[in-house]
């Protein structure tokens, strides 16, 4: 803890007259000047290149969070953020400043102009901008300065590692001329902030230099003055540097200036006489922090910190604290015998950091040396209890926060004194750790090891107790790893990396496609055909209320998204995200409850239980919406972790409905929670995605003319593509059929839809790079794209339904039962689905990139009357096969229009050689395979067949150089990204 310097003496020459200053090391120690003062309701202006207001719920106060606090307790009310000058030089730096900004969680309505940025914080005014953008202000005025102000130029992102400049890039002189606005401040503040290493020991006598300047306290100004020309003078800083020393010899800084410009001369020994003087003048100077070096080690430049810990070494060979920063970087080389050896030397000469103490015990135990390693924690641990605390845990002058690396350290101990035969100690430590979340370590396989020691202590009550708490722990460890992988996917995607998008999204849908088959299984099995007609009607019930919802909405959300983000404008890409989702939420319930009136007045009570229908709705429909704005973010990582989770509890739940009374109605509620439960993930994924975007407001606004001329077009051709004619053949099912026909169409288009989704899983990351595309580079790059995601779809496409036909009859007959064998030949004409959507799908995405969407209207409007007709025609006769028939008819014609169509709008020629040559060897390759079939052979023929047929293919299309002209052969570049090249879609 730091007491508080008490206020400088004033002189009646003061310009601010009657101000107490206070010069203060940690920053959070103003909060209790504040405080003890009886201010009430200030506004505060606070010059520092950190915001220092971290929302808290009545935790520790922290030198980040005590703005904050003095926030919420009325002492502070409008606060004025100055920043240092290059945060508004350039966008990008703008841009750095709004994500160090996003996760102030009650800051709202923020507006962004050209040099300051407005919002509400907690209910007060937040204004960020420079000194020079400081407003006159009155006289219930908090001045408070952090002395590392003048050596960040910047504000950075949180992420981003700060190095402080080795000289300022402004001075007090210049601060006290640009705050003159600021007429009478009721109190001043200047922090040092010298420990965390923002402000380099060098400067740390700027924080005295700001108090003179800003309260005229009577030091002489002179001294300061001549320790600022040395540093800008090109030729005789020696000289100014020896004039300050005979100012004031008993002043710190002066000799340390002296001794670094000495040691860059090579004059050693004058070096350390003069750095010996700084340490007589304040030991303080003697600090951890009395080098660059810790901001070098949190920036990961090993090498830089490695050099700046032996220069230091260079006037101060006994310095301690320069040998543990040695023995830091070796540790993060992994060169763990030489930081060992270092902190040895270190602490026999005097150390007796925490961090050293710790990093040894780390060094030990790396080189299985566990005594010794114990013997380090141990010294860490009596630290800790006298109150001391690690280097990155956050600072707090009155306040105690657990150390950072405590419970690391001490899971450690518990497994050293486990392994040493100390059964007694590793229990206290398991004991202790009970209550704990250790890092990266599964809490389940803790409490077993803990029930582990307990049992053979001859504890057996306590030992049931730590397995039975070890249990309860699974859910919370699961929660824990999916968080984990969360962040690690959250910020790997981008418009860049179009192949790691579609391995993501293929992964998701594969994902889903095992858990729906799944529970398809379970589903056939208990239900059977008929009970299996019901489920599957009411769900297509609830696809076209879930259909009529779609209005175009996420669509239009995913391109906006995208497009606006690709140029910058990240204002405009927030109201487009807030309007979208509530009028796509307005339709949602409006569809509601009219499905609601339609299905109670007409007697559907009666066919099945469509309550769940519309229940399903609003889930079903928000999900759309809400994996839209993920696409439209390109944030895939996070698209896939939650199309994962999801599936698996969806599959948990079917299960679970299946266990207890295996009804239609427990199927459908399983559902219904199952799809809530994921919209819910949805919605947290998004919002958390674009949280910074939520809180940006400004004049951009989104032209209804444009959205509802986007939408417009692309709603009724949703309508046309998910009701009239994607399945209106389970109307016609229903009315001309029997239940069981149903139940079979249902099965087979369950598959075949699994296959598309894979399917879509790749095509829908293309409309969102189409239009970065467009707005990067034009309509060649948008040709480029389709054509070879066109030719790289058909590739993979055809095995996998080859694989699908091949194996159809067998595998439905074991998973589903014999009494199923009709959903054969209904699968194999719906095959024909993919080829014909992969065509569409790629086609669409252009088309929709270039706004050509309403030229699509009339010739699908045909499209759809085709499709009505063959089901009128076919259903009644045929059944299921009929079905099955009018849609992939129907689909077929509106992939071939569509292709002609883009490619005449592209003005570039479709690739029909190519495709024909990979039809070609599709159907040469897996021909023998698919006789096999037919024919009923032993499936292990069958199965040779299928693999040299893969086999055959992938040679064939090899030979073909089809794989080189996809671009598959620059897979591993096109995952990680290739900037602006078209080619890795």
């Amino acid at each position: 803890m730091n007491p508080a310097v008490q206020p400088a003496p004033l002189q009646p020459s003061a310009p601010h007259k009657g101000t107490p200053c206070f010069l203060i090391e940690n920053h959070d120690e103003a909060y209790y000047l504040w405080r003890d003062a009886g201010v009430k309701g200030a506004t505060l202006v606070h010059v520092d290149p950190h915001h220092d207001m971290w929302p808290t719920k009545g935790g520790p106060i922290t030198v980040g969070s005590f703005i904050y606090r003095a926030m919420m307790e009325g002492i502070v009310s409008d606060i004025y953020w100055v920043v240092p000058d290059a945060t508004f030089a350039s966008p990008a730096n703008v841009d750095l400043l709004l994500r160090n900004l996003e996760k102030l969680s009650h800051l709202h309505e923020v507006r962004v102009s050209e040099d300051r940025i407005m919002g509400i914080y907690g209910g007060h005014r937040l204004e960020v901008c420079t000194s020079r953008g400081l407003p006159a202000l009155g006289t219930e005025v908090l001045l408070d300065v952090d002395v590392d102000y003048f050596v960040l130029p910047m504000v950075s992102a949180p992420e981003t590692a700060e190095i402080p400049h080795r000289t300022p890039w402004a001075w007090p002189e210049d601060l006290a001329q640009w705050l003159q606005q600021i007429a009478t401040p009721k109190m001043i503040t200047v922090a040092y902030s010298v420990n965390g290493g923002t402000t380099p020991i060098p400067w740390k006598y700027l924080g005295e230099e700001v108090r003179a300047r800003l309260s005229s306290c009577g030091e002489d100004l002179r001294y300061f003055e001549l320790i600022r020309q040395a540093e800008t003078s090109p030729t005789t800083p020696e000289r100014f540097l020896r004039e300050a020393i005979s100012l004031r010899p008993e002043h710190p800084a002066a000799h340390w200036h002296l001794a670094e410009m000495l040691e860059s001369a090579e004059r050693l020994a004058d070096a350390q006489q003069s750095y010996q003087h700084a340490m007589a003048c304040d030991d303080s100077y003697a600090s951890v922090y009395a080098s660059a070096g810790p901001c070098l080690e949190a920036a990961g430049r090993w090498d830089d910190a490695e050099s700046e810990y032996k220069r230091l070494l260079c006037v101060d060979p006994k310095n301690v604290h320069a040998m543990f920063g040695l023995a830091s970087v070796a540790a993060a080389k992994g060169e763990w015998a030489l930081a060992r050896e270092f902190l040895i030397i270190a602490i026999a000469d005097g150390l007796d950091l925490i961090d050293g103490h710790r990093l040894l015990g780390d060094a030990c135990a790396a080189l299985n040396d566990k005594v010794a390693a114990l013997s380090a924690y141990e010294k860490y641990c009596v630290a800790i209890q006298r109150g001391e605390r690690s280097m990155e845990t956050p600072l707090a002058s009155r306040e105690q926060l657990d150390d950072l690396h405590e419970v690391r350290v001490r899971a450690r101990m518990a497994a050293l004194y486990r392994e040493t035969g100390n059964a007694k100690r590793a229990e206290e430590e398991y004991w202790w750790l009970r209550s704990k979340v250790i890092p990266n370590t599964s809490m389940f396989s803790v409490r077993c090891t803990h029930a582990t020691l307990l049992w053979d202590r001859g504890q057996g009550a306590e030992a049931i107790a730590a397995i039975s708490s070890a249990l309860l722990a699974v859910p919370s460890d699961c929660m824990r790893a999916a968080r984990k992988v969360g962040r690690g996917l959250a910020g790997i995607t981008s418009p860049e990396t179009p192949v790691l998008n579609v391995v993501l999204n293929v992964t998701r849908s594969a994902v889903a496609f095992l858990c729906a088959f799944a529970t398809s299984i379970i589903l056939a099995r208990k239900l059977g055909p008929q009970a299996m007609g019901i489920y599957g009607y009411t769900l297509w019930v609830a696809g076209v209320m879930v259909a009529l919802c779609h209005f175009g909405l996420p669509t239009a959300l995913s391109k906006f998204l995208a497009e606006r983000l690709g140029n910058g404008d990240r204002a405009g890409a927030a109201e487009v995200t807030g309007k979208i989702l509530a009028l796509q939420f307005g339709i949602v319930l409006a569809v509601m409850a009219t499905g609601s009136v339609v299905l109670a007045t007409t007697g559907a009570s009666t066919d099945f239980p469509w309550i769940f229908a519309v229940l399903l709705v609003l889930p079903l429909a928000m999900q759309q919406s809400f994996s839209a704005g993920l696409r439209g973010t390109h944030q895939y990582g996070k698209l896939a972790l939650v199309g994962v989770v999801s599936s698996i509890v969806q599959l948990l739940l079917v299960w679970a409905a299946a266990w207890s009374d295996g009804s239609v109605q427990s199927f459908l509620a399983a559902m219904v929670v199952s799809n809530v439960i994921a919209a819910a993930f949805y919605w947290q994924s998004l919002s958390s995605a674009t949280a910074t975007l939520r809180t940006i407001s400004s004049h951009t606004k989104v032209h209804r003319r444009a959205l509802f001329r986007f939408i417009g077009p692309v709603a009724y051709l949703v309508i046309l593509d998910a009701v009239v004619w994607q399945r209106s053949e389970t109307y016609f099912l229903k009315n001309y059929a029997l239940w069981q026909e149903i139940g079979f169409y249902s099965i087979a288009y369950l598959i075949v839809s699994k296959l598309n989704d894979g399917l879509v899983a790749v095509t829908s990351t293309l409309m969102p790079l189409q239009s970065s595309r467009l707005a990067a580079s034009g309509m060649e790059a948008v040709a480029e794209v389709q054509w070879k995601s066109l030719r790289a779809l058909q590739v993979f496409l055809i095995p996998a339904c080859a694989m699908t036909a091949i194996w159809a009859k067998p595998l439905i007959a074991m998973f589903y039962g014999a009494a199923y064998l009709r959903v054969v030949p209904v699968l194999l004409t719906l095959l024909v689905s993919p080829i014909a959507i992969s065509s569409t799908d790629v086609s669409v995405a252009s088309l929709y990139a270039l706004d050509r969407q309403r030229s699509m209207v009339v010739p699908l409007t045909f499209t759809a009357i085709l499709n009505l007709v063959l089901a009128f025609l076919l259903v009644p006769r045929w059944g299921a096969i009929g079905a099955a028939t009018a849609n992939s008819a129907a689909q077929f014609a509106e992939g071939m229009f569509l292709l002609l169509f883009s490619a005449s709008v592209l003005a570039l020629k479709a690739p029909w050689r190519r495709l024909i040559k990979i039809y070609v060897a599709g159907v040469s390759s897996f021909a023998l395979a698919g006789l096999a079939a037919w024919a009923e052979w032993p499936l292990l023929i069958v199965l040779a067949l299928s693999v040299a047929g893969c086999l055959g293919y992938g040679a064939l299309l090899f030979r073909a150089r089809e794989f080189e002209a996809i671009g598959l052969k620059r897979f591993p570049k096109a995952i990680f990204g290739s900037r602006g090249d078209g080619a890795n879609a």
